[in-house]
């Protein structure tokens, strides 16, 4: 760290001096010197006012850098401009290894309320990320059409080390409520995946883009959804494919199990109706 420390300011010295009337002799003994840019009138003489016009402005841009500068080049020029693309890309890539929080300032796309927000951030969907705001999942991105939030800006806040532990759930023949009634919820938990339920409750009206819980058909799709989500649809039974049960930890948090195989725990549907299901 030391070595490449003085390494950046060796090199910013020599492009500082390349840019001095005299230039830089990166050749010496050589007489042939280095300047930038070529045109005279450009480059500025030692000691000179536009010297230290140039020197002030580092000074000012560096005391505007050092809030973030432990966080690394990129995150700190994500939190500088609060872009959001360069968060999401950044939660992407880490989302497995820490807890996350965006602070935001957005737009609600069906309201146009103004919101901020220090939110929980849940996981990724469709070019954006689902947080929690008021403990709701929203989906957060530039697209009005698929996400509930516009952000104007954000900044992506790591938080603790997290450990993500994911269970296969053959649901087949069994029900959601079958389903919570067996995760250990002391632990943030989330549930994604598709079931093809054998009868069709009445949907809940809900005119948000994003839902953790959407009903197409005789298709039940889960997308980081919760109890609070999965009301409606408790007693629907499955037919057949399966979901993912998402446990979050923190690194001392014990082992999560999640038993599943008991014979007597499927809810039993007659062979001869399984084909009117």
């Amino acid at each position: 760290m030391v070595l490449g420390h003085c390494r950046r300011l060796l090199e910013s010295h020599i492009w500082i001096d390349m840019v001095n009337l005299l230039g830089a002799d990166l050749m010496w003994p050589s007489p042939l010197r280095f300047v930038f840019p070529g045109n005279r009138k450009f480059r500025m003489e030692t000691g000179s006012k536009a010297e230290m016009v140039l020197l002030t402005s580092f000074v000012a841009i560096s005391a505007l850098l050092y809030p973030v500068s432990g966080s690394g080049f990129r995150v700190g020029l994500q939190h500088l401009l609060g872009n959001f693309e360069m968060a999401h890309d950044s939660f992407i890539k880490n989302a497995d290894s820490h807890w996350y929080t965006l602070k935001l300032e957005a737009i609600d796309n069906l309201t146009l309320e103004q919101v901020k927000c220090d939110c929980p951030v849940v996981g990724a969907w469709k070019g954006g990320l689902i947080v929690l705001q008021g403990g709701k999942p929203r989906a957060v991105g530039e697209s009005q059409e698929r996400h509930n939030l516009n952000p104007t800006h954000v900044e992506l806040m790591q938080g603790e080390p997290l450990r993500v532990v994911a269970h296969r759930v053959d649901m087949r023949g069994r029900s959601l409520r079958w389903l919570l009634d067996r995760l250990d919820k002391r632990h943030a938990y989330y549930i994604s995946g598709q079931m093809a339920i054998g009868r069709k409750p009445a949907p809940v009206e809900d005119i948000d883009l994003h839902r953790s819980v959407s009903l197409s058909g005789k298709v039940l799709k889960l997308h980081y959804a919760r109890e609070e989500e999965l009301g409606p649809y408790l007693g629907a039974t499955a037919t057949e494919v399966e979901v993912y049960v998402q446990f979050c930890l923190r690194p001392e948090d014990t082992a999560v199990e999640l038993v599943v195989e008991d014979a007597g725990a499927r809810e039993a549907v007659p062979e001869e109706l399984e084909g009117y299901l």
